[in-house]
């Protein structure tokens, strides 16, 4: 039969069983966890209903923020009970001799993950039969971006990658300084605004290995330049403003905060040293499904060192591809009143990784990222991010206080960047 047709048929038959499938068993429902809450992954290598069932398992008691996915109508009870069934179709037409089709198991998976709205998720699954990885991640925050018509502008980040440039100001002669490299970017307007684009939250580790690698000194070197030119134009009293470019920032190292937006705020003192509270934070404390802590504020670190308290607006630029770090430190931003935001609304992946062991009672990554020890791995966040109202907004992102969808044949044509024009207008509309 046709390899093509024969596909057809199974992922027919897979829908049909989705539609037809009965009431699971209480049976079904045992968790396989052994050794204080060591997941069993010995049917997970033999079988795709025990390769689910670990999976589905792990996410049951690792995943930091099922309430709030029930709360958004997701049942992860009534996930089980729609999937048992296709894995067990599965494994009756498909064996080693026979192998399943990646595309199938793929399929499977990504409609079953497609409702979560976790920002940092992804799996990566070995065929069991085969024994090979299977060459696609499951991400699915990234497939709500594609999906979501309403952000259809975004979709050109995705093809063709926008990247933020400041070539178009300075040959038209409006950039008196600028340092560039590999996407970060410092530059000084002639009017008294100054720029920063970074790419990823980084800086830490660049900033405490630039003596050694000449690469992490140059960006250093970046950063030094735009701190220093807010602190002698803010001594100056001419500084008009600051504009930090988060577009397309993937996230990074929470304690970067001090360098960027922290490096413009007087701070609040905690326990003696200068904070800023940017939310809350709840953990996962266990295996069941809803163990999680209480909240408690999450206070982000300001720059140590002597620098200016900005009162300058600052505004930060964003896009549907500024995840993570980016987007908590947006979201810093707007509770200044001296911040804005500009852009369209950003990715939606707040929940952290915490990876400090006196903090965590429970780890969230469930498999082995080599597939060895397990045919499968899922990042999961082990903690939940909850913004100043105490409200999880995983998956919705941060709405800009202003919104300006990038002009894509502009750019392309002339390489004028509108969302940074409109930065440039808010700040020089204040300073009149």
């Amino acid at each position: 039969m046709n390899k093509k047709i024969s596909n057809i048929i199974t992922l027919v038959i897979i829908c049909l069983v989705l539609v037809m499938q009965s009431c699971r068993e209480e049976s079904d429902m045992v968790v396989p966890y052994i050794n204080n809450g060591a997941l069993d992954f010995t049917e997970a290598h033999s079988s795709l209903e025990g390769q689910f069932n670990a999976i589905w398992a792990g996410m049951n008691s690792n995943y930091p923020i099922w309430d709030y996915e029930e709360k958004h109508g997701l049942n992860w009870d009534d996930v089980y009970d729609k999937y048992i069934q296709s894995f067990r179709e599965l494994d009756r037409m498909y064996d080693v001799q026979n192998p399943v089709p990646d595309s199938i198991v793929v399929s499977l998976y990504k409609d079953m993950f497609r409702p979560l709205h976790d920002g940092h998720l992804r799996m990566i699954l070995k065929n069991i039969h085969t024994q090979e990885r299977i060459w696609t991640s499951i991400i699915p925050s990234l497939d709500a971006v594609k999906d979501n018509t309403s952000r259809q502008m975004e979709l050109y980040y995705l093809d063709r990658y926008f990247e933020p440039s400041l070539d178009y100001y300075i040959k038209n002669d409006d950039i008196e300084e600028w340092r560039e490299e590999d996407n970060y970017i410092y530059g000084k307007f002639k009017d008294g605004i100054v720029y920063f684009g970074l790419p990823k939250f980084n800086l830490t580790k660049i900033f405490e290995e630039k003596e050694t690698i000449e690469w992490n000194k140059r960006i250093y070197q970046i950063w030094e330049c735009w701190f220093k030119s807010i602190q002698e134009l803010h001594q100056k009293k001419s500084l008009k403003g600051v504009i930090i470019d988060l577009r397309n920032n993937q996230g990074g190292n929470a304690r970067d905060f001090q360098y960027v937006l922290g490096a413009l705020l007087e701070g609040n003192d905690v326990g003696g040293e200068k904070y800023q509270k940017v939310g809350y934070l709840r953990q996962k404390s266990g295996i069941a499904r809803l163990d999680y802590s209480s909240i408690a504020p999450l206070y982000l670190e300001i720059y140590k060192y002597a620098h200016a308290h900005v009162e300058a607006p600052i505004v930060v630029l964003v896009n549907d591809l500024s995840v993570s770090m980016s987007e908590v430190t947006s979201l810093a931003a707007k509770q200044l009143e001296n911040g804005y935001v500009i852009g369209t609304q950003t990715h939606g992946g707040f929940s952290p990784a915490i990876t400090d062991d006196d903090q965590m009672v429970f780890v969230g990554n469930v498999g082995d990222p080599g597939l060895k020890s397990a045919p499968f791995y899922i990042h999961i966040p082990t903690a939940a991010f909850l913004s100043l109202d105490k409200e999880i907004i995983e998956g919705h992102g941060v709405e800009p206080n202003e919104t300006v969808c990038l002009d894509w044949s502009s750019h392309e044509t002339t390489g004028k960047d509108n969302q940074l024009d409109r930065a440039l207008e808010y700040i020089r509309a204040k300073q009149q």
